[in-house]
């Protein structure tokens, strides 16, 4: 008789088991739900304080393929390079990564281009670097092997994009040198597209601080004439894929 009555108790408990089991397991579920709602509220919260700058990209604008009268099915006008994390950006070098931080938190919508200061150079000649890395490649091999080559001028802009919608974050907008010198009116560009709209934006700042050099021959800095967050390069593109800029 005392083993069924262990038996009997045994399966009572069980039974209890399975029913404060489910209930534990579902209050466990809802808790870590509300985990990761919360988790995404901050980062959301983040995004919109503008502290989310550990992603770069690097954008390249075909100011041609922004005009009214242009053939959007054949030509992507503003066209993604290539993206970074911000420490790689800067070759692992925590006091560069902190010095473009704190100027990106100083960046303001009208005023997007990075301040810089005096170690500015150093920034843009990582930007360059990573330039040549993404799109020279092939042309420096072309070149070295006789290959008849194209060298064309770039200016890049590094910003802290607070013009977009959806969050504030660190782009490098790159265009041809001829284009922002002569960037067309707003009027005469198709701008309905927000990343158009966008990139208009920040190429206006762009070329209202840039002054072409009188002796073009003689430039041969990254950086002379530019205001801090902007810089100069040369990309080296073998002749047969020139069209695609």
């Amino acid at each position: 008789m005392n083993q069924w009555q262990h038996l009997h108790t045994l399966s009572h408990w069980l039974r209890r088991y399975r029913e404060v089991a489910s209930v534990a397991g579902l209050l466990y579920a809802l808790w870590q739900r509300r985990q990761w709602m919360r988790t995404r509220a901050r980062a959301a919260a983040a995004v919109r304080a503008g502290r989310f700058m550990e992603q770069c990209t690097f954008l390249l604008v075909n100011v041609e393929g922004m005009m009214k009268d242009a053939n959007p099915a054949s030509t992507v006008s503003v066209q993604t390079l290539f993206s970074r994390t911000l420490k790689s950006l800067m070759f692992d070098n925590e006091k560069m990564v902190e010095l473009v931080s704190q100027a990106a938190e100083r960046a303001t919508p009208v005023a997007p281009l990075l301040e810089l200061g005096s170690d500015a150079w150093l920034v843009m000649a990582n930007l360059n670097a990573h330039l040549m890395e993404a799109c020279c490649s092939r042309g420096h091999v072309a070149a070295a092997c006789g290959t008849p080559v194209h060298v064309v001028e770039f200016i890049y802009g590094l910003v802290n994009d607070r013009t977009t919608n959806s969050r504030q974050q660190l782009r490098v907008y790159v265009i041809r040198e001829r284009d922002l010198r002569n960037l067309p009116e707003a009027k005469d560009l198709d701008l309905r597209r927000c990343s158009f709209k966008s990139a208009y934006s920040v190429l206006r700042i762009m070329a209202f601080s840039y002054q072409a050099p009188a002796l073009y021959h003689n430039v041969l800095s990254m950086t002379s004439g530019l205001p801090s967050g902007m810089g100069r390069t040369w990309l080296t593109f073998p002749a047969g894929i020139l069209c695609a800029l």
